[in-house]
């Protein structure tokens, strides 16, 4: 939060360490997912 970046794109170098990093990475497969579902069902 204080880097004021969202969460998937956060790296080691803002302190995502450790579990922060392993949550980090867990967002941004759910925004992934998510996104890739949304666009599956908006398609023409």
């Amino acid at each position: 939060m204080e880097v004021r970046k969202p969460i998937f794109l956060l790296k080691h170098a803002d302190g995502a360490i450790g579990a922060h990093y392993q949550s980090v990475l867990r967002a941004y497969v759910d925004f992934k997912m998510l996104t890739s579902k949304i666009l599956e069902r908006t398609k023409a």
